[in-house]
């Protein structure tokens, strides 16, 4: 006899497990996060403006260095489920980032970006930031500056043309 639709068994596969649902939210983080990204090209030097925050790291988040290999995010992960604080999202997506090993190295690669971004973003105090500050000034006038005088030299060779 076969089961009709809407039956028991129908209900049963329809239901997901615990698991799943878990898996299924850290996905949909994940995705939330790389739905952030910008679609196009990117300067090397742009920060990418994830609403991941940079402080604390899914390393701290773990208590976890930053050089730990598998072997220690997975006694990290197992110490998490254990302890049963495994219901913080944070601590959720960083279990499921570091764990994956195809997710790890991308979120080491924008750690390291993003800290760098910081460092050069941040002017360095006294004279010394000044200068910098003025210098990415001057560099992002330049190419104004360089039209300028090539229109006021084209300018000038025209009116030159004309009256000699």
């Amino acid at each position: 006899m076969r089961p009709r639709p809407g039956g028991a068994a129908e209900m049963t596969r329809a239901v997901p497990t615990a698991a799943a649902a878990r898996a299924a939210e850290l996905d949909a983080e994940v995705e939330r996060h790389r739905g952030a990204l910008p679609d196009g090209p990117v300067a090397d030097d742009a920060p990418l403006t994830l609403p991941l925050p940079l402080d604390p790291t899914h390393y701290a988040l773990l208590g976890l260095e930053e050089q730990a290999d598998a072997a220690a995010v997975d006694a990290a992960v197992q110490r998490l489920a254990a302890s049963g604080e495994a219901s913080d999202a944070a601590r959720r997506l960083a279990a499921a980032v570091l764990s994956d090993p195809l997710r790890r190295p991308v979120y080491d690669a924008w750690l390291a970006r993003e800290r760098d971004w910081q460092r050069r973003a941040t002017p360095a105090p006294g004279l010394r930031g000044q200068l910098q500050a003025v210098r990415r000034r001057l560099r992002a006038l330049l190419p104004i500056l360089l039209t300028a005088a090539f229109g006021l030299g084209l300018l000038a060779w025209l009116l030159a043309g004309r009256s000699a």
